[in-house]
């Protein structure tokens, strides 16, 4: 262990925080209290707690803390499916809490899990980060990131089109294109236009055309036709919309595709690019593939990636 007998004892306080994501349906099984082992947020809070108080029997190497206080926040995002979890510790003493503020929040992730996973076993847990720290030689340390940078300089409400491509979906029955308008709208965006069209590229370029036309489009969602069969022609069509192809988005998504279904990613053509003044997704069909291409690379970059078109065309 660290000798931290010569450093004087100073104020200490760590926030951090995590995210667990679900389906919205069990998410509204946890706000409406009808989880069968009980109280889920009342157990994550006491169980972090916990873990914070005992990070030194779980982390070796890691300094007994005398605490003064732990404070647990949840933030529920019902359409979005998502909880945030923070953690605020504080303490008095020669050494930083940042340790038990992140025990805190990944202890109380690991719980909800825990009375959860009988209705999903596929929620994920993650986004665990340090977000301040303050006391001690080195003194404040305040997260700022990159991307976070960006979002300061972000279209906030982006208008979006969402567009299925598939010979046998209806608007009752395509949930993929729900969700993909469900977690735009959970970010603050606007859906303009939701349409299913055939495996037909002639209906498909017919609605880019419209949305090129369309002032008040700024992004594109194509879902379906991403495949290799005959039948799949969304990215041959779209590519001839494309003034230029981001090519990083296919290579990405197919990068954490692998992580999930091996191989077979391979077989997807998902692409991205800019058409004018406007961006362009196309997306396999598939919930699983949405879901993870909207969660983490399209939601997270929009509104700053149309801020960067828009700021260069008004030049």
């Amino acid at each position: 262990m660290v000798d931290v007998g010569g450093k004087p004892p100073t104020r200490r306080i760590a926030r951090a925080a995590g995210v667990i994501e679900m389906r919205p349906e069990t998410l509204k099984r946890i706000i409406s209290g009808r989880v069968e082992k009980g109280n889920v947020l009342h157990a994550a809070q006491l169980a972090g707690i916990m873990g914070a108080k005992r990070c030194a029997d779980l982390i070796p190497l890691c300094h007994p803390l005398e605490l003064e206080s732990v404070e647990l926040e949840f933030t529920p995002q019902e359409e979005a499916g998502r909880i945030t979890v923070e953690a605020t510790v504080k303490s008095t003493g020669k050494t930083g809490v940042e340790m038990e503020a992140l025990t805190a929040v990944a202890i109380a992730l690991l719980t909800i899990y825990d009375m959860c996973k009988a209705y999903e076993r596929g929620m994920k847990l993650g986004e665990i980060q340090l977000l301040e720290k303050r006391g001690g030689k080195s003194g404040e340390w305040v997260r700022d990131r990159a991307e976070d940078r960006h979002k300061r300089e972000e279209v906030q409400q982006v208008g979006c089109w969402v567009i299925t491509v598939s010979d046998t979906r209806t608007m009752e029955t395509d949930e993929s294109g729900k969700l993909i308008m469900e977690r735009l709208k959970a970010a603050g965006h606007r859906v303009l236009r939701y349409e299913i069209v055939k495996d037909e590229a002639d209906q498909i370029a017919r609605l880019l055309r419209e949305a090129g036309e369309a002032s008040e489009v700024q992004a594109v969602i194509l879902s379906g036709g991403t495949g290799i069969s005959a039948r799949d022609v969304t990215v041959a069509t779209v590519r001839e919309f494309l003034d230029k192809e981001l090519e990083g988005f296919g290579e990405l998504f197919r990068g954490l595709s692998f992580a999930e279904v091996g191989p077979f990613a391979l077989l997807s053509q998902a692409t991205a690019g800019v058409m004018g003044s406007k961006l362009i997704f196309s997306l396999p069909g598939s919930l699983d593939a949405v879901r993870l291409a909207v969660d983490r690379l399209i939601v997270p970059v929009l509104g700053h990636a149309v801020h960067e078109l828009e700021r260069h065309r008004l030049r």
